[in-house]
């Protein structure tokens, strides 16, 4: 990038828009950084949008640190894990009276709370279990 700025500096001029263009994306503060773990061949993901190149790499490479598969040169994974991981049915219960109630109630007393998860055939035990993670 830097030779081909040098190329446009001399051809087109310092203050043609390929040069400043060029010179914001090398600038330290602009430029995005996807590097992944510690220095090496594959620490960094070279994608190309005119070769169509590098995608399904960068794709896999999020998808393994996310789910904790890959840990990008740190001790421990980034996410624990979790992203991927299956959420427990009655958790996805709860939920769902929850937005219910934020439609139609600012705010809600517990006991009125543990009623309607009472409705859906939570018990009380299991819903204050699921609320209090």
């Amino acid at each position: 990038m830097k030779q081909r700025l040098k190329e446009y500096d001399s051809t087109l001029g310092v203050d043609s828009e390929q040069s400043l263009r060029l010179r914001r994306l090398l600038s330290a503060f602009n430029r995005p950084k996807i590097i992944f773990g510690a220095d090496g061949p594959d620490s960094v993901v070279r994608v190309s949008s005119t070769q169509y190149t590098g995608f399904t790499t960068l794709a896999s490479r999020i998808v393994n640190i996310a789910t904790g598969r890959e840990r990008g040169g740190w001790t421990y994974p980034i996410f624990r894990g979790h992203i991927g991981a299956r959420i427990p049915r009655m958790r996805l219960e709860v939920r769902d009276v929850v937005r219910s109630m934020r439609d139609r109630f600012k705010v809600v007393e517990w006991n009125f709370f543990m009623s309607e998860l009472e409705k859906k055939g939570i018990g009380a035990d299991q819903a204050a279990d699921v609320v209090t993670r």
